[in-house]
């Protein structure tokens, strides 16, 4: 990592690990979620074509959304294939973990860094161990701290990190030792989001309805008058302001003790609990206006921006139990016996807020006729437009806003969707929220597990076998929209076999059961219950090394499936079948569906030392699958909105709504909006659909978010309608369904094919002794991203990003300044020839492009300086 100049797990595994990909929050299939900035899910990588789940902590905790800088990482071991097993749920493909640093007996040394970017990041790091013995126990203590201001290549896109852990050892007994850490890390960042704006160039038709990333693709001359010619890749991403981020909340603490009972069994008993808190904010928008546009009181460019929260606290606590023994019984082998016992507990809990209208002492605006409704009575604040400033990026809200003074004049105060405690709590409503399931989710997942592994060997080495067996029961009680669930118990084992042909060549052969309870929430796209993941893979290969260790590798082949893995829809997909509109979503459960998948595929892994001073690592990856279901979505209609018999457009009290009969003259008479002036191409009032999910884009332009001051609105608040309600007339391209697996599909979002080769010499004699150099060249073949539509062909298309090779190339020196100070300082280039990749985004069911982006970060310099004592 060091070599690399890589600061975070996540980095490391999408830039440089073979065979892998990530998942996204920012939307892979959105132009954004694959470039460093994006909004990464840890919890979302996909291994050997099939999703691995969550990164794991030391072997015993979940991601469950962690901050993964490696400040206090000592290593991230990939374990592929079935020996994954052995951290517990997994779904067959592989699981990710992370070693943490623990303190080092007999051993004293400081280590300070600072690492600069040419993007404007700064980070310092500070890694120190101490060494001593109190009343004649040794103790150790090992201390970790960082804090980064990480800049990155988009305007106002950073991440500011601060953490410190404490880890501390002592041996009281020469068979006994206990270690204790306890780590708090926070990260406050602006993440890249999917900037899909439609121009307003003018009133009220927006530029060939193509959004704003497109013209920029295409180069469209209109925009040399659009923000003064400044809109560009570096800041199309941003306007979304520092509301477009997230804050991690990160605690750990764990216990550990270690007993040697007898010179062939030790034990080893371990607690810990972790804690996430991470609220995110959302700064909704569909359109940028021109200064001359009527509906822009504010001279200049801005953007309609409407802020949306979302609030999640992740718990775990954890205790394991594990014995190990060694028994040597010469004639029928040697073998290494582990067996143990885990109990877990994970909770979640999920809401949603929004800015409501407050009185003159600062109380909620109610309006007894609408107490029914999801937002119980209270008035949301309705779009607000936001002055563009390209030079000072950033709006004027944060996640830390809680208070607002509205475009209208009006303040508006932050609070949940659903008011907890309003009720009184049930089994089924915990948290007391009124209405039921419009607010949050509460997620309680209770696992015991029994395990054990055999490890022996025969005939004096030449066989190796490994055996293992785990047991889990899982109750899970996932209360949402008044549904309480349970996921019965689950089994999982696996075995394998080493053949030593020689002391250089082994085959080998390995084979797995696993399963993996539905992470997050549980109910798919209609409500039901997805059940736990079974995952059915093996492998088989050869092993070989020369005796003088230059040379070693292996090579893997390995086929997976997973049975139902379940997935959160993309970004595209919800848009596509459940449009943010008027009334919100219509969504019935989460937006989440089941779904099978089969690979299969090759690995290999070669190590050489040609001499003293080179080291060469390469490793590649052939990874095939196909889909094993059909998942088919309705479309849903959420922009209803209130007419009268007469055709005019009113509010819920019956009031008509008006707007100008002449949208530039500020002067001219105010005339009934109408649901035909509204389907009428030549009319100045015409609603502007979205093409591919009939979603109303121009509804600040229209008024149709309009709140009169008793709070009537012009939404009807019925939303997840069937798209054959639309009351525009509008025809969904392909159907009233989507498509967003089919059986036999090949699975995407990763490359089939893909190498990594990196190369580090060391002068060690010389005039040149103390420096480094070395390259590291990645590359990424026949990339997979999704299927896609052509209604007039009917054809089914696979979309394919290039072919990408990226060489990076890193220089190093290390000097000791006196006897007990040692400097190093590494100078690092990623994307060393600037190699950009810029992507085009078809709408799955229509083929048109609504979205653009870079698929690769520009070249970046890090210059990072060490002092150890």
């Amino acid at each position: 990592m060091r070599d690399l100049g890589v600061t975070d797990t996540t980095e490391l595994l999408s830039l440089y690990a073979v065979g892998m990909a990530t998942g996204t929050l920012g939307g892979a299939d959105k132009g954004m979620g694959q470039v460093i900035g994006d909004q990464i899910s840890a919890d979302g990588f996909r291994m050997r074509g099939i999703t691995s789940g969550r990164v794991r902590r030391d072997g015993l905790f979940e991601s469950m959304g962690f901050v993964l800088d490696n400040f206090n990482v000592q290593r991230t071991e990939v374990i592929r294939g079935p020996q994954s097993l052995l951290y517990g749920a997994t779904s067959g493909s592989g699981v990710i973990n992370n070693t943490t640093k623990l303190p080092v007996f007999g051993g004293r040394f400081v280590r300070l860094a600072n690492q600069l970017e040419d993007t404007g990041t700064v980070r310092f790091t500070g890694d120190a161990n101490f060494s001593t013995k109190i009343r004649g126990i040794p103790v150790a203590l090992r201390l970790n701290a960082v804090t980064m201001d990480k800049r990155f290549w988009r305007d106002n896109l950073r991440a500011m990190t601060d953490g410190g852990a404490m880890a501390i050892a002592l041996k009281p007994r020469e068979w006994i030792t206990v270690h204790a850490e306890y780590e708090h890390t926070m990260r406050e960042s602006v993440v890249g989001k999917n900037a899909s704006m439609v121009l307003q160039y003018g009133v009220p038709n927006p530029l060939n309805g193509k959004p704003l990333p497109v013209l920029l693709a295409e180069g469209d001359p209109v925009l040399r008058d659009v923000l003064d010619g400044r809109l560009n890749w570096d800041n199309i991403n941003s306007f979304g302001g520092n509301i477009a981020g997230d804050i991690r909340d990160l605690r750990f603490q764990s216990v550990a003790a270690e007993l040697r009972l007898a010179p062939w069994l030790a034990m080893k008993i371990q607690s810990g609990k972790s804690t996430c808190d991470f609220p995110l904010g959302l700064a909704q928008g569909g359109a940028l206006y021109a200064p001359t546009a009527p509906q822009n009181p504010t001279g200049q460019w801005a953007a309609s921006f409407l802020p949306t929260f979302f609030k999640q606290r992740k718990s775990e606590k954890v205790t394991r139990v594990t014995f190990a023994a060694n028994v040597n019984t010469r004639k029928f082998g040697k073998h290494d016996i582990v067996l143990g016992a885990e109990t877990s507990f994970r909770d979640e809990t999920f809401w949603t807020g929004q800015f409501y209208a407050v009185d003159s002492a600062g109380n909620f605006i109610v309006n007894p006729a609408l107490l029914n409704n999801g937002q119980l009575g209270r008035t949301i604040m309705p779009f607000q437009l936001i002055p563009i400033d390209l030079d000072h990026l950033g709006g004027r809200w944060n996640l830390h806003t809680k208070t607002i003074i509205a475009d209208d004049g009006k303040t508006y105060v932050f609070g949940r969707t659903g008011v907890q405690n309003y009720v009184a709590p049930t089994p089924t409503n915990p948290f007391g929220f009124s209405p039921p399931g419009s607010a949050g989710f509460f997620n309680e997942r209770r696992e015991e597990s029994v395990f054990g592994t055999l490890f022996s060997s025969w005939f004096g080495g030449r066989i190796d076998t490994l055996f293992g067996y785990r047991v889990s029961k899982i109750n899970t009680d996932f209360r949402v929209n008044g549904l309480s669930t349970l996921v019965p118990a689950a089994y999982g084992s696996f075995y394998g076999a080493v053949y030593h042909l020689s002391k250089s060549w082994a085959l080998f052969y390995g084979a797995s059961e696993s399963y993996a309870p539905p992470a997050g929430q549980q109910l798919d796209f209609y409500g039901n219950v997805i059940p736990n993941t079974v995952g059915l893979g093996d492998e088989a290969g050869v092993k070989f090394g020369n005796p003088e260790g230059r040379v070693s590798g292996s090579l893997a082949l390995f086929r997976v499936r997973a049975t139902p893995q379940s997935a959160q829809a993309s970004p595209a997909i919800v848009a596509l079948v459940d449009p943010n509109g008027l009334n919100g979503r219509g969504r019935h459960g989460g937006w989440v569906y089941p779904f099978d998948r089969k690979s299969t595929g090759l690995e290999v892994a070669l190590t050489a030392r040609p001499f003293k001073s080179l080291n060469l690592r390469f490793s590649y990856a052939h990874t095939d699958g196909n889909e094993g279901t059909d998942v088919v979505l309705p479309k849903l209609y959420n922009d209803q909105f209130n007419v009268n018999s007469a055709g005019q457009v009113t509010f819920t009290d019956g009031t008509v709504h008006t707007v100008l009969s002449n949208p530039f003259d500020p002067a001219s008479p105010l005339i009934p909006l109408t649901a035909a002036m509204m389907r009428d191409p030549g009319s100045a009032y015409r609603a502007i659909l979205d093409p591919s999910n009939g979603a109303i884009t121009n509804l600040k332009a229209l008024g149709l978010d309009a709140i009169l001051p008793n709070g009537a609105r012009i939404g009807t608040g019925n939303a997840g309608l069937p798209i054959s309600a639309h009351q525009l007339g509008f025809d969904p391209p392909g159907g009233p369904t989507a498509i967003a697996k089919l059986g036999g599909d090949k699975t995407t979002e990763y490359p089939v094919d893909s190498f990594n080769l990196t190369a580090n010499y060391r002068f060690s004699d010389g005039r040149l002794r103390g420096f480094g150099l070395g390259a590291n060249i990645n590359g990424r073949f026949n990339n997979r991203a999704y299927y896609y539509s052509n209604p007039a062909t009917k054809e089914r298309l696979l979309l394919m990003w290039k072919n990408v090779v990226l060489v990076n190339a890193f220089l190093s020196y290390e000097r000791k300044l006196t006897r007990h100070i040692t400097w190093s300082t590494h100078l690092n280039i990623t994307n060393i020839f600037d190699t950009l990749e810029l992507r085009r985004y078809p709408v799955i069911n229509t083929g048109q492009i609504n979205m653009a982006g870079y698929g690769t970060a520009p070249r970046n310099v890090i210059w990072t300086n060490t002092f150890s004592f």
